[in-house]
């Protein structure tokens, strides 16, 4: 007998929930679409602006080394950022 699932997935402030069987065919049907709560709203951003913050420091410190402090932490002198921040997906020119 398969076992219930609990699908939930995050469209900006929507959330939309699916729940059945694994295994079923078809997938599951769509049970709710509720908007985010104003203070769950707030709290993303909150942290989503921490992430960044912690981002741009992070940069920074980085970029205040010197190539052979770099090379001392294994980052090469070129596309050393891109080694270390690339993964995240954001813009380094201006995170």
């Amino acid at each position: 007998m398969p076992k219930n699932f609990i699908y939930i997935k995050e469209i900006g402030a929507l959330r939309l929930t699916a729940q059945g069987p694994c295994g079923s065919r078809g997938g599951a049907p769509l049970t709710g679409v509720t908007a985010k709560s104003p203070l769950q709203e707030t709290l993303d951003q909150n942290v989503e602006q921490a992430l960044r913050d912690g981002l741009r420091q992070s940069l920074a410190y980085s970029r205040a080394m010197t190539p052979e402090e770099r090379a001392q932490m294994g980052l090469q002198e070129e596309g050393w950022e891109d080694a270390l921040f690339g993964h995240l997906g954001v813009d380094l020119k201006n995170p």
